[in-house]
């Protein structure tokens, strides 16, 4: 089930002005910050050049915030070292 329409669109602006400001102009190159939605939730995600080739952008997930049609609330998730979501 995917998250209501007009609740993704507001998550996505919001979403889509963090992005941008988040890394600095000189960093482009270095970092970059993006999302994706998955059914009820969003992951926001940081990717690097690649330590071995640079050509390749390596992903590594930051956060992932379910949203719960029932309460209309938003559930912030991190992930630990061992790559578990809490």
């Amino acid at each position: 089930m995917p998250i209501p329409h007009d609740i993704q669109t507001a998550a996505e602006v919001q979403l889509d002005r963090y992005c941008v400001r988040i890394v600095p102009e000189h960093a482009y190159d270095k970092v970059r910050i993006g999302y994706i939605v998955k059914g009820m939730a969003i992951t926001l995600f940081e990717e690097r050049p690649g330590f071995r080739d640079k050509t390749i952008w390596e992903r590594n997930d930051i956060v992932r915030i379910r949203y719960s049609k029932k309460d209309a609330l938003w559930t912030l998730y991190f992930r630990d070292r061992n790559l578990e979501w809490h």
